[in-house]
């Protein structure tokens, strides 16, 4: 659960982070912390990079599997805030389809 919280959490900051400018300038997300100027973006930054040691933290304490794995989950919590502003990119984003070809195979009859 905690391995959980931090990547969620980490990859969550960095959102806001990448896309405090976006943010402002739209009406319905103007109010987030970032733009509403409640966190700075130095700050987001920062809660980024403790959840992602926390993360990696955690996954240690699971197997050592896991913490061998777990530099391609953050590799994939950074990526989606950077590839998901470009609809092109997002478009081949591998992200989109992990999540969505399970969803897709319990669909199907």
């Amino acid at each position: 659960m905690l391995a959980l919280f931090a990547g969620r959490n980490g990859a969550n900051a960095l959102n806001r982070y990448v896309d405090a400018e976006i943010d402002q300038k739209n009406p319905r997300t103007a109010s987030r912390h970032i733009p509403a100027g409640k966190v700075r973006r130095q700050e987001a930054l920062y809660i980024t990079i403790a959840c992602y040691i926390l993360f990696v933290v955690a996954a240690a304490q699971i197997n050592p599997l896991c913490l061998y794995l777990s530099p391609i989950a953050l590799i994939l919590f950074t990526l989606y805030s950077y590839t998901k502003t470009f609809y092109l990119v997002m478009s081949y984003n591998p992200w989109n389809h992990l999540c969505r070809r399970p969803c897709w195979c319990m669909d199907r009859d």
